[in-house]
C-alpha cells in the first residue's frame, strides 16, 4: 500500500508539473523563415528604390512580413551576397512602394546587383495563408541598370 501510495503521489507532482510549466501561448513569428526573424533594415548613404507588383489582386493583413533585399550575385553557382535590406510587418497594399538603402561603397562597377522580395502573410493563429517571392532576377543600380526597378512576386 506504501508503494502505491508513493506512485501516486510521484504521478500527482508530474502531472502539475507538467500543467504549470505548459505555455500555451503561440508566437506567430516562430514560423517564420529566418529571413524574415532575422531581418534588420539596413542603412546607408544611397537607395534603390521601387515598386513590388502582384499577379492577382492580394488583401494582406498586420501578419505581413515583407524582406526586400539588395544583393550581389556576381559570381556564378554560389549564393548571391546580402548587401542591404528592408523589413517590412505592416498591412500592405498591392501593389506596395518601397525603398532599400545602402552604402555606396559596398557597390563595385563591374559586379552585377538585384533585389528579391519574400513575402509571408500569417492568419490571426499564426498559420501561413500565402507567400510571395521573386522567381526571375530583377538587376540594379550596374551595368546599365538604374536605382529604380519594378518586381513582379508570385504566389507559392
Amino acid at each position: 500500500m506504501l508503494i502505491f501510495a508513493k506512485s501516486v503521489t510521484l504521478l500527482i507532482v508530474l502531472l502539475l508539473t507538467i500543467s504549470c510549466s505548459s505555455d500555451n501561448s503561440t508566437d506567430s513569428t516562430s514560423i517564420l523563415p529566418s529571413e524574415v526573424q532575422d531581418c534588420i533594415t539596413s542603412t546607408g548613404d544611397s537607395k534603390v528604390n521601387g515598386t513590388v507588383n502582384f499577379l492577382e489582386f492580394v488583401e494582406f493583413t498586420n501578419n505581413t512580413y515583407a524582406v526586400i533585399q539588395l544583393l550581389d550575385d556576381s559570381i556564378a553557382d554560389t549564393g548571391a551576397i546580402i548587401i542591404s535590406q528592408s523589413c517590412l510587418n505592416k498591412a500592405l497594399s498591392t501593389p506596395f512602394d518601397f525603398e532599400i538603402e545602402y552604402n555606396q561603397n559596398q557597390i563595385q562597377s563591374k559586379n552585377s546587383y538585384s533585389v528579391s522580395v519574400y513575402i509571408y502573410q500569417l492568419n490571426e493563429n499564426g498559420k501561413y495563408i500565402n507567400s510571395y517571392i521573386t522567381d526571375v532576377i530583377f538587376p540594379v543600380i550596374t551595368q546599365g541598370f538604374g536605382s529604380t526597378v519594378e518586381i513582379t512576386v508570385i504566389g507559392i
